[in-house]
């Protein structure tokens, strides 16, 4: 899942009409909207199985590049059942706004306890991240690629990445009440606090 430079590419394509939906929860629609900013450069997608087995045992991607966090598209079974490698999947907003394209390139089982167990070197299951993959992380991932849908990005300011760690912070104290570990600015945010 290498990219290249620049954001992402933004696509105007006939597939938003005509392609599989999967209509994002907030944490995956910030995923992607990160992957399509570029901010997880040199991700240009979700990662695949070789990618994300290899993120879990080595903090690396496959080809060697470092990456410290499996970036995930988790899935329920009934969907995926719908698709085969190779499909175009449009990535809806929870109101149903076509955001981006997915060419799917791989679908796998991820082990949860294992990702949980390699990811925070415990299996303490009160903890609210792991209490998040267990329960609430669908039984699917899917990888591939994500081409932009929103035609061009607003700019950003110095002060949204404040906005994403107090965001962050009320999500890991109040909110929802738990922390997901792919959350990079959220694991930062728990760990200096701890």
């Amino acid at each position: 899942m290498r990219h290249s430079s620049g954001r992402l590419n933004t696509m105007h394509d006939d597939t938003r009409e005509h392609a599989p939906r999967w209509i994002l929860r907030p944490r995956q629609q910030r995923w992607l909207e990160r992957l399509l900013d570029n901010e997880l450069a040199p991700l240009h997608g979700f990662l695949g199985r070789a990618d994300y087995d290899s993120v879990l045992a080595a903090m690396h991607l496959a080809d060697g590049t470092p990456w410290p966090f499996p970036v995930t598209l988790d899935v329920d079974e009934a969907f995926a059942a719908t698709l085969d490698v190779g499909a175009r999947i449009a990535l809806c907003s929870p109101h149903g706004e076509p955001l981006a394209r997915l060419d799917l390139s791989d679908i796998y089982y991820p082990d949860h306890l294992r990702e949980a167990r390699l990811l925070y070197g415990h299996m303490d299951r009160r903890h609210p991240a792991i209490v998040q993959l267990l329960r609430h992380t669908g039984a699917v991932y899917l990888g591939g690629r994500v081409h932009d849908w929103r035609g061009v990005a607003a700019p950003r300011g110095p002060l949204d990445d404040a906005t994403g760690i107090v965001s962050s912070s009320h999500d890991l104290w109040g909110g929802n009440g738990s922390l997901h570990a792919i959350e990079p600015v959220g694991a930062c945010v728990s760990h200096l606090l701890h």
